[in-house]
């Protein structure tokens, strides 16, 4: 997939997904089992590692240079916000 786009000033910046669907499962398929076998739990480790993996395979290209994309986050860093969603959506019966 490519997106182009060109700014007022004649500057052209190029993003590309250089990424494959067997990529993909690759890189995910330990981790999709982790979380069936956790029951959900290991759901913030595992939308980390989807997002790594993601990004890994995107580029940006400006002026002849390509910059890659990195994701730094923690799955210990998500988890108490998916653990707070999760005990509001029981309280609200999944209004929340």
């Amino acid at each position: 997939m490519r997106l182009t786009t060109v700014s007022e000033l004649g500057a052209t910046a190029r993003l590309m997904f250089r990424g494959t669907g067997a990529d993909l499962f690759r890189d995910l398929w330990l981790h999709t089992l982790l979380l069936i076998i956790t029951m959900g739990i290991y759901f913030p480790w595992y939308l980390c590692a989807l997002n790594r993996a993601l990004y890994r395979h995107v580029i940006l290209t400006t002026n002849d240079t390509d910059y890659t994309f990195r994701f730094e986050g923690k799955g210990s860093e998500l988890f108490p916000t998916c653990a707070k969603g999760a005990l509001f959506s029981a309280f609200s019966l999944g209004i929340y």
